[in-house]
C-alpha cells in the first residue's frame, strides 16, 4: 500500500477547516456538577458523599454559578476558552523535571520489522529521517489528510504544526513553547537536524544546498557515520542536554547565564532549537521492548534534548524509539508520523531501493558551547536529578494474543471499552477498592481542541468487577452487569468527546476564581475532589493509542498509581504499564499479568454470551 495515497491528499488541505470548526463548548453548570457527583461515588463513604453535595450545591448557587456566568462571557471572545490555561497550567508553569515526569515515548518501528542488529545504528537512524522529513514536506504543503471523526468530521489539525521545529523553553516562572515551523504559503523554514552522541551535539542540513532536495538515506547514513565516527574516537561531551532533564527554573537561570557569558552559547541554542527534530545516537542496546521503553522515557540524559517537541533515538544494536515533548502535542499526532513511517519502511522491505551515489555535501557542525564552570556543575546537579528520577520508572510492555478488536467487534463490543473494563476489574481485583481513572479522550473535532476526561471508574464498573470476584453469582448476571457497565462508559466517552465532560469545566471554573483573585471555592479543596482525582490525582492513567501498532506510554501520575496505555490491532493488544519503584505497592509487572488474565476471563464472558444467545 501506498502511504502517500493513505496520508496525504491533492483535493483538500491539511489547515483549511481551522477556522470554520466549531468553538470549544461550555457544557452548563448543573450538568457538570451532576456528572462530578456521579464520578465520586466509588471513592467516597456515604457521610462524604453528602458532605461534598452539600458543597457542590452551594457552588451552584453562589460562586459557581458566577465564575460560570463569566467564563461564558469569556467564550464569546475565545474561540477555544481552555486553550491558554490547559497550555499553562497542566505544562509550562510546571516547576517539575518535566522532561521523565512529562514527556511522552514509544518505539518507532515495532521490532518484528526492525529486529535488534549491531551495524544498523546510522543506516537506520538514516531512513527514518528521510521519511520523517517526507512526512514533514507533506505538512509544508499542506497536502497531509485532515484527521476525521468517525462519524466525517473534520478534526483540529493545529497540534501537527507543533510537531517539528518546536521547543519548549525554560522560564522563571514559566516555560514558552516557540514554534518555528511554517508552511511553504507562510514562508521559510529551517531543515536542519540536531543529533546527540556521546555527549556533544552535531548539525547538518537534510537538504543539498544546490539542488533544494531532500538528500538520500545513503546521504543522511554518510553524515551520521561522520558523527559517530568523530564520537568514537573523541572523550565523551559535556552533556549540556542533561540541562534539559532537571528542574525547570534552575535550569532558566543557568541557560540565560549561558547566553549571557559567551555569544556563540546563544547561536548553539538557536540551531538546536530550530531543528526540524533532534536525532539520537544512543550508546544503551535494549534487551526487550520494556527496557527499550524504559530506555526511552528515562534513558541517557547526556544524549538528550528533552524540551525538543520530537527526539528520535536509535540504539546501538539498532533498535529505534521516541521521546516527546508532551506540551505541544498529543500521542496521536506522533502516532500518525510513526505509522506513516512505519509503512514506507514495510513498503521498501526496510532497506533503500534507490540510487546509493553521495553528493558532495558539507560535513555535520558541532556545536561547541563555552561553559564555565558553575555551568558544569549544574549540569552534573542536573544529571543527578534526572538519575533520581530515571531509577524509580518501572516498565512493562507486554502482548496479550488470544483475542484483539476482530473479536470483540464480531461480538458488537467497543474493543477500547472492553479494556477499560478490564482495567477496573483488575485493579479491584489486586486492592479490593476502586481506583480514580483518567482515559483520553480527544475533543479535536473543536477548534484547537486537545482532550476532556474520561472517569472510567463508576458504580456500574465496580457492581461488575465485584460480581466477577463472586463464585456464588451466575454468568448471566456478570454478563448484564458487564453490558451495563460497558453502556456506562460508551456514554461518557461519548459525551467527554463532546467537551461535555466535568474536568476540563471544572479546571476552567478554577482557573477563572485564581485570575480573578477569589478564594479557591470549597469544592476544590474538599477531601472527596482529589479521592476521585482532581487535582492531578488519578491512580490510574489511561489512554487508548489506536488500532495501529505503535504503541507508546508516559509515567503514572501519582506515586502509587499506575499508567496503563494500550494499542489494539485485530488479533493482538499491546499494554504499556509503568509504575513508581519506590511505591512497595505497585507493580508493574504483576499489574499487567493481572490486567491479561482479566481480559481471559473476559473473553470467555463474552463467547458465553455468543452461546447462550444460539440456544
Amino acid at each position: 500500500m501506498d502511504p502517500d495515497a493513505v496520508f496525504t491528499t491533492e483535493s483538500d488541505s491539511t489547515f483549511a477547516h481551522q477556522e470554520s470548526l466549531p468553538s470549544l463548548p461550555i457544557p452548563p453548570l448543573d450538568q457538570t456538577l451532576s456528572k462530578y457527583l456521579d464520578s465520586i461515588r466509588p471513592h467516597v463513604t456515604n457521610e462524604e458523599y453528602l458532605k461534598t453535595e452539600r458543597l457542590v450545591r452551594r457552588f451552584e448557587e453562589g460562586a459557581g454559578r458566577d465564575l460560570h456566568r463569566k467564563l461564558m462571557s469569556r467564550a464569546t471572545h475565545q474561540r477555544n476558552w481552555l486553550e491558554k490555561w490547559w497550555d499553562e497550567k497542566a505544562y509550562l508553569e510546571l516547576r517539575i523535571p518535566t522532561g521523565i515526569m512529562v514527556n511522552l515515548g514509544g518505539p518507532t518501528i515495532v521490532p518484528q520489522f526492525w529486529a535488534a542488529k549491531e551495524g544498523t545504528q546510522c543506516e537506520r537512524a538514516a531512513m527514518w529521517i528521510y521519511y520523517a522529513m517526507k512526512y514533514w514536506g507533506h505538512l509544508r504543503k499542506e497536502r497531509l489528510r485532515p484527521d476525521r471523526t468517525n462519524k466525517g468530521a473534520v478534526m483540529s489539525m493545529n497540534q501537527y504544526r507543533r510537531a517539528f521545529n518546536t521547543c519548549k523553553i525554560p522560564g522563571l516562572k514559566k516555560d514558552q513553547l516557540l514554534c518555528h515551523f511554517k508552511t511553504e504559503r507562510e514562508g521559510d523554514c529551517p531543515t536542519h537536524v540536531a543529533v546527540m552522541c556521546r555527549g556533544r551535539i552535531f548539525t547538518f542540513d537534510t537538504f543539498h544546498a544546490e539542488t533544494d532536495t531532500q538528500l538520500t538515506p545513503p546521504e543522511l547514513e554518510a553524515q551520521l557515520s561522520h558523527i559517530r565516527s568523530v564520537c568514537d574516537s573523541s572523550a565523551e561531551g559535556p552533556g549540556v542536554g542533561s540541562l534539559t532533564g532537571d528542574e525547570r527554573t534552575p535550569w532558566a537561570k543557568i541557560r540565560a547565564r549561558m547566553i549571557s557569558s559567551h555569544p556563540e552559547n546563544w547561536a548553539c541554542l538557536q540551531a538546536i532549537e530550530t531543528a526540524v527534530v533532534a536525532v539520537v545516537l544512543d550508546d544503551d542496546s535494549p534487551r526487550d521492548e520494556s527496557e527499550l521503553l524504559l530506555r526511552t522515557l528515562a534513558g541517557n540524559s547526556v544524549n538528550r534534548w528533552l524540551d525538543k517537541s520530537y527526539s528520535f533515538i536509535v540504539h546501538k544494536n539498532g533498535l529505534s524509539s521516541a521521546n516527546c515533548d508532551h506540551a505541544p502535542f498529543e500521542g496521536v499526532i506522533l502516532v500518525s508520523l510513526l505509522n506513516y513511517v512505519g509503512m514506507c519502511l514495510q513498503r521498501c522491505g526496510g532497506q533503500w531501493q534507490g540510487t546509493r551515489s553521495l553528493r558532495q555535501l558539507p560535513n555535520p557542525r558541532e556545536l561547541v558551547f563555552h561553559l564555565e564552570e558553575a555551568v558544569l556543575l549544574s549540569i552534573k546537579r542536573a544529571r543527578a536529578v534526572y538519575d533520581a528520577v530515571a531509577k524509580n520508572l518501572e516498565v512493562r510492555v507486554s502482548e496479550f494474543r488470544d483475542y484483539g478488536k476482530t473479536f470483540l467487534r464480531q461480538h458488537k463490543l467497543h474493543p477500547d471499552t472492553h479494556v477499560q473494563l478490564a482495567l477496573q476489574y483488575a485493579y479491584y481485583k489486586t486492592y479490593a477498592r476502586p481506583a480514580p481513572t483518567y482515559e483520553t479522550a480527544t475533543t479535536r473535532q473543536f477548534y484547537n481542541g486537545r482532550t476532556e476526561t474520561v472517569r472510567s471508574c463508576t458504580m456500574e464498573a465496580m457492581a461488575w468487577s465485584k460480581v466477577m470476584l463472586d463464585s456464588g453469582k451466575p454468568t448471566s448476571e456478570r454478563l448484564r452487569l458487564y453490558l451495563l457497565a460497558a453502556d456506562k462508559q460508551n456514554k461518557l466517552m461519548e459525551e467527554a468527546q463532546s467537551n461535555h465532560g466535568c474536568d476540563r469545566h471544572l479546571f476552567g471554573l478554577y482557573c477563572l476564581a485564581e485570575e480573578e483573585g477569589m478564594p479557591i471555592p470549597e469544592i476544590f479543596t474538599d477531601p472527596s475532589y482529589s479521592k476521585s482525582g482532581g487535582g492531578g490525582n488519578f491512580i490510574l492513567s489511561t489512554s487508548f493509542l489506536g488500532y495501529s501498532p505503535v504503541y507508546g506510554g508516559v509515567v503514572p501520575m501519582c506515586e502509587n498509581g499506575y499508567c496503563v496505555a494500550y494499542c489494539i490491532q485485530n488479533k493482538l493488544l499491546t499494554t504499556v504499564v509503568t509504575s513508581w519503584v519506590s511505591d512497595k505497592d505497585t507493580d508493574c509487572n504483576q499489574f499487567t499479568d493481572t490486567i491479561h488474565a482479566c481480559l481471559r476471563q473476559m473473553g470467555s464472558l463474552v463467547q458465553h454470551r455468543e452461546a447462550t444467545a444460539r440456544l
